[in-house]
């Protein structure tokens, strides 16, 4: 308004022939307008699109390598160029953007991928240096910032066109608006990978797309299309110059809160991103004049890595839409949900008190519990939730720290099981930091040296009152925790299989156990049976790589087969992965004998002791316990036996504690012995002796 006040006063002052150069001059002002806002918009989106490529590129060089480093911490004899090949594929390859550009890893000494299809083909095989030259004797003189960076492994941002006829092709008739000139702007980052290796090195990967397919895909072009149209049509009046300016104005707003968009909108579900939670969340959170009560939801799905895996990403992506929808209808207009990542979501409410937050957290599980409908198929799936509260005018608390609390209390719902609620409490503070102090001692525990093994005889019931010879030996893991002394199985295995490390301690257990009856071998006859049984777990025995392992182990100390007994739990048989079955048939094909853990806890079946390579069975402790308590427990472990005896397999009753237990067991014909009334588990010397006694007996 106060530019329309100036023109009309100038206009009222001048004189006609001067008034009639007006609307020439308002011409020539629009068009100049017209250039700078197709600059600014350009400007604008650079500068978002770079920042959002350089976040990508950032997550996928740090998830790269963190998996190089599980890899090779779980297979340090694994091959580099597969592990190279996987991150490819996992982690590159994905970050393609379609038709908009396409992602790239370059080393210094050549170019690791590279599948654009405008990338020139002179330059591959060719090192950085060798690239750096050829771009210097053809004179492409405006990237090389960007390559001398890449060649460094240094993080940065810029723009490059590799051929510059086909990029001007690909601009508007109005480039001269945008001076875009078909530029490619990218982004890239360092990573390093095989670090420790013979193959260390550093890589830049990077991703990049077509500046005047990004102006079209967002708008910009429609806008400069249209505001070109408008000033044509009207070049010759003086107030609808004033209007198209107006114009202008407006359509730059909605494009920069377009862009804005964008940035802060999950791109699936249209849902807010983690970066807007962030700053909402902090910003209410800094207002502590308001004394606003908070309660921060975190919210992860149940199963939902299974719709993927067996129905397919499509219909996983439509289910995370669909998930989205539902949670908006729980909510009030003041709220805000936010899709974090994967199968994440965050709610952030203005409950009227706690019990308030519980209700829609409670309404929100209702909802998911109703079947989803996504083409032609109906999918049931469950969430966990955490709730974090949060009172009005708390000072010093930021978004992250209030996200942490409502992560810990998810972590807790899911450890409850299937659609479980739970609020945040300091206590669970403590028990999460406790938590990842023992992840952290855990993963030094075997370097460190600080794993034991002990060894509890088995002993035939058919002459265990007249003779202390065992028949065998479980081997049964300890960790001499440097502060917390030491700790049975129950203590770490559960932790050491949610980060990973249950296959390392599985294999350090066989190799330990190999070594032992290595010693012994050459005290035995070859008619003495004695050897030592150890614990495989489900995920071990799921290993491609577990029967050369095996072999390996064998092969090494010259072990007789028939002396390594591989206990699975029974659980692990109602899992019908082939690799299961295939690996079971392998090692019994070794000679290695096998038998069946905790038998009788409810999964037991005729057509699974039929189809496996067993050789016996070892009947739960539950039972045993309780046999002089029910007689239905009695009954229980005679119809296990007879069921083996018919099958021609061994059975081993574990946890006997009392005598009257082993005279029951002897009476209902049990193979074998195992528990404490019997022996503890003894450290190697003493099991050793024991054999030794043994062997000199026999």
């Amino acid at each position: 308004m106060k530019f329309k006040r100036h023109l009309q006063r100038y206009l009222h002052k001048v004189r006609f022939p001067l008034v009639a150069l007006a609307p020439i001059s308002l011409m020539a002002l629009g068009w100049s307008s017209l250039v700078e806002e197709s600059k600014v918009l350009e400007n604008n989106t650079v500068s978002i699109y770079q920042q959002a490529q350089l976040e990508v590129v950032r997550g996928a060089a740090r998830s790269a390598s963190l998996y190089v480093e599980q890899q090779l911490e779980q297979n340090p004899e694994a091959a580099l160029a597969d592990i190279e090949q996987e991150l490819l594929e996992k982690f590159v390859a994905p970050l393609g953007v379609g038709e908009l550009g396409d992602a790239w890893i370059y080393a210094p000494t050549h170019v690791v991928f590279d599948r654009s299809e405008d990338f020139p083909e002179a330059y591959r095989g060719k090192s950085m240096a060798e690239i750096f030259a050829m771009q210097r004797i053809n004179g492409a003189s405006h990237y090389e910032d960007m390559t001398a960076s890449v060649m460094a492994a240094q993080e940065g941002v810029d723009w490059y066109i590799w051929e510059p006829q086909k990029a001007m092709g690909s601009t508007a008739w109005w480039e001269p608006f945008t001076q875009d000139a078909g530029r490619e702007i990218a982004a890239w980052t360092p990573v390093e990978v095989f670090s420790g290796t013979e193959a260390e090195q550093t890589w830049t990967i990077g991703i990049s797309a077509m500046l005047p397919e990004l102006m079209r895909a967002n708008g910009t072009y429609g806008q400069i299309q249209s505001s070109i149209g408008v000033m044509l049509g009207l070049s010759g009046l003086a107030g609808s110059m004033i209007w198209l300016l107006w114009r202008s104005e407006c359509n730059r707003r909605d494009r920069n809160q377009e862009i804005h968009r964008l940035a802060y909108a999950d791109m699936l579900t249209g849902l807010a991103n983690r970066r807007q939670m962030y700053a909402v969340g902090d910003r209410i959170l800094a207002d502590v004049d308001r004394c606003e009560d908070l309660a921060l939801i975190y919210l992860d799905l149940n199963g939902f890595k299974d719709v993927n895996d067996s129905l397919g990403h499509d219909l996983g992506d439509s289910l995370l839409i669909e998930v989205g929808r539902r949670l908006k209808d729980c909510l009030r207009q003041q709220d805000l949900v936010a899709r974090l990542g994967g199968d994440e979501f965050a709610i952030l409410l203005h409950p009227r008190s706690l019990d308030d937050a519980k209700v829609v957290a409670e309404r929100m599980l209702q909802r998911l519990r109703h079947p989803f409908h996504l083409k032609g198929k109906s999918i049931l799936i469950g969430a966990s939730l955490g709730i974090a509260p949060v009172k009005g005018a708390v000072r010093g608390l930021n978004f992250s720290q209030l996200l942490t609390q409502a992560d810990i209390a998810m972590y807790q719902a899911k450890q409850q099981g299937s659609d479980a609620v739970v609020v945040f409490g300091e206590e669970m503070q403590h028990a999460a930091i406790a938590r990842l102090n023992l992840e952290m001692d855990l993963r030094q525990a075997i370097p460190s040296g600080e794993l034991r093994l002990h060894y509890q005889p088995i002993f035939p019931l058919s002459d265990v009152e007249e003779t202390t010879v065992p028949q065998a030996f479980e081997a049964l893991v300890r960790w001499q925790h440097p502060q917390r002394g030491l700790l049975w199985p129950q203590d770490f295995l559960p932790e050491a299989e949610n980060i990973g490390q249950l296959i390392d301690i599985d294999r350090w257990v066989m190799l330990q156990a190999c070594q032992t009856l290595a010693q012994w071998q050459p005290d035995l006859d070859d008619d003495n049976p004695l050897g030592i049984h150890v614990n495989l777990s489900r995920i071990s025995l799921a290993q491609p790589d577990l029967v050369p392992f095996v072999q390996g182990l064998l092969i090494r100390y010259e072990l007789q087969p028939h002396r390594l007994t591989l206990e699975i739990l029974e659980e692990t048989i109602i899992d019908e992965a082939p690799i299961l079955e295939e690996n079971l048939h392998a090692l019994r094909a070794l000679g290695v004998r096998l038998s069946l853990d905790d038998f009788g806890t409810g999964y037991s079946s005729l057509s699974y002791l039929h189809r496996l390579p067993i050789h016996g069975i070892k009947i739960d402790r539950s039972f045993v316990s309780h046999m002089q308590d029910s007689r239905e427990n009695e009954e229980i472990i005679r119809s296990i036996v007879a069921l083996a005896q018919s099958l021609g397999l061994e059975t081993v009753a574990e946890g006997i504690e009392f005598d009257k237990q082993l005279s029951h067991l002897k009476a209902l014909k049990c193979t074998y012995a195992q528990g404490r009334l019997l022996s503890d588990g003894v450290d190697r010397e003493a099991a050793r002796a024991m054999v030794l006694e043994g062997a000199l007996g026999s």
